[in-house]
């Protein structure tokens, strides 16, 4: 799959931790633009996820916002313990979803 494919069309959460599907999907019920989960490792593969984290600036827990134009958004290097609260607050900075 193409990353303009993957990531061209809405805003999606790209991450290898299942954690942030269940907070986009809360966030999805609080906001008016939706996001899609995109996992790594599950939904897509990459050849070397070591080399995918550092080009990302992500850990293993970790996620990615990517705005429908392709470009990065936002990032969490690691998931904390309130994913749908720093989610919600990334989006609701960079979009104006409220």
């Amino acid at each position: 799959m193409s990353s303009l494919d993957l990531l061209q069309k809405e805003w999606v959460v790209l991450t290898e931790n299942s954690a942030w599907y269940e907070a986009a999907e809360k966030v999805n019920a609080k906001v008016n633009c939706q996001l899609r989960v995109v996992r790594v490792g599950k939904d897509v593969k990459v050849d070397d996820v070591a080399t995918w984290r550092k080009s990302f600036g992500l850990g293993a827990t970790g996620a990615t916002l990517i705005r429908p134009d392709g470009y990065v958004a936002w990032r969490a290097a690691a998931i904390s313990d309130k994913p749908e609260q720093d989610l919600f607050h990334a989006l609701s900075k960079v979009s104006f979803a409220r």
